[in-house]
């Protein structure tokens, strides 16, 4: 029989436990072949976020297009959206290239692709523009989300 302290200890990994947004073993390539499928079938654009797990801006936006009550239905109504792992600077860097971002060690990340559903470039966009002190700025992440929308 387990004690109360037993059952405690057995509970914390899963109280620390937080979701990883940016699948480490997935085929990036692979996932965004699949997802533009999609888009063309839902006539949609595709957002591809490049990113890492590590990195705390990252999470912060992937959580407040996720699950932010005004900007995550917007996010979903308007796009298909993609987390592409880029590790520490060095997984999916040449799949990056390939969409104009050349330079993730100097721009830094999160980076934003949008993808027609045809798969070329729409847009490029530096998720700096969104930050204000020590977060985002709703607003300005909304303005963005809504420059896709069909009118």
């Amino acid at each position: 029989m387990l004690n109360h302290a037993t059952m405690l200890i057995a509970a914390i990994p899963l109280l620390s436990f937080t979701p990883q947004p940016y699948d480490e073993r997935a085929d990036a390539r692979a996932e965004i072949a699949r997802m533009l499928q999609c888009a063309r079938e839902e006539q949609k654009p595709l957002l591809l976020m490049f990113g890492a797990n590590w990195c705390p801006w990252c999470r912060k936006l992937d959580q407040l297009l996720a699950t932010d009550k005004e900007i995550a239905p917007l996010a979903d109504e308007i796009f298909l959206r993609l987390n592409v792992d880029i590790g520490e600077y060095d997984r999916n860097l040449a799949l990056a290239a390939e969409y104009g971002l050349s330079t993730l060690d100097d721009t830094g990340i999160p980076m934003l692709v949008v993808l027609r559903p045809d798969g070329s470039v729409h847009a490029v966009k530096n998720s700096e523009d969104f930050v204000v002190g020590s977060g985002y700025a709703k607003g300005t992440v909304q303005r963005f989300l809504k420059s896709f929308a069909k009118h």
